[in-house]
């Protein structure tokens, strides 16, 4: 196994080309963390989508032996694995629709005090704690951690592998999981499940809030806007910098509407790399 790196899941779908954005999230992290090894979990089709430019940006490329997403629009029931299919010691799982603007190499040393460590919380753009609950009513409903499954650390060990079994029994269970809880019309999103295991292997053991380990969100509520944030803000790319209405963006950044990304912000991404 390789001592530690950035995994991360990224199979397509009828709307999404996951696989593209994630080879945008690789040029980002070649421009502020260059030395990062990178994998991503794929399906075949997926990965067939891309360039052989784009497939040779990453440096694994692990495809599934077992799908069991095969039949559903969104492919997160197949995230449970990822434990078992991750190449590196220690692991940061991020999701594909995130943009880096700087290096976190000082994350690695905090985050080896637990074995596993999930995001809490998010932020806004103005870098802030996001205090809207907008989207979080079911886990306030059932008193389940605040915690993000787009941003996490593990390491190879037993409550790690403890936690992604837990996982894959409560994606197993899901109508029966769905029918104990409150007010839930979910249909097994990764940030539910990831919690409900959260609470199961206790919440103190998962996560770290004072590392300030979180991704600015660009969903309206959490910005308090009312529009869709690439009509509402004013936006300064010039890779890796991303500024919004001269706001400098620090954290991991989910931009959340993928339709954002284009051919041409790609381009700017991969001229910035040939400089």
């Amino acid at each position: 196994m390789i001592d530690k790196g950035i995994l991360c899941m990224a199979q397509n779908n009828q709307f999404v080309n996951y696989a593209r954005l994630a080879y945008l999230q690789r040029l980002s992290l070649k421009l502020v963390y260059p030395d990062i090894p990178y994998a991503i979990v794929t399906d075949q089709a997926s990965i067939d989508s891309l360039s052989n430019k784009q497939q040779a940006a990453f440096d694994h490329v692990i495809i599934l032996d077992c799908d069991w997403a095969d039949e559903q629009i969104w492919k997160q029931r197949n995230d449970w694995q990822l434990f078992h299919l991750s190449p590196f010691r220690e692991t940061i799982k991020v999701e594909a629709d995130l943009l880096f603007t700087r290096s976190f190499d000082h994350w690695w040393p905090a985050l080896r005090h637990r074995d596993l460590v999930l995001a809490t919380g998010c932020k806004n753009f103005k870098g802030e704690l996001a205090t809207s609950r907008a989207y979080r009513k079911i886990f306030d409903a059932n008193f389940l951690p605040d915690t993000y499954s787009g941003l996490m650390y593990w390491r190879y060990s037993k409550l790690a592998a403890d936690f992604f079994s837990y996982c894959q029994q409560i994606y197993s269970q899901w109508n029966e999981v769905k029918s104990s809880l409150l007010y839930c019309d979910d249909p097994g999103s990764n940030d539910l499940v990831f919690s409900l295991a959260a609470r199961i292997i206790g919440e103190d053991l998962v996560t770290l809030p004072a590392l300030d380990f979180r991704f600015v969100h660009m969903k309206s509520a959490i910005n308090n806007t009312n529009k869709i944030w690439t009509e509402e803000f004013n936006i300064e790319l010039n890779p890796p910098s991303l500024r919004l209405n001269t706001v400098e963006q620090y954290y991991p950044f989910h931009y959340h509407e993928k339709d954002w990304v284009t051919d041409s912000i790609i381009e700017r991404y991969e001229k910035c790399l040939l400089n």
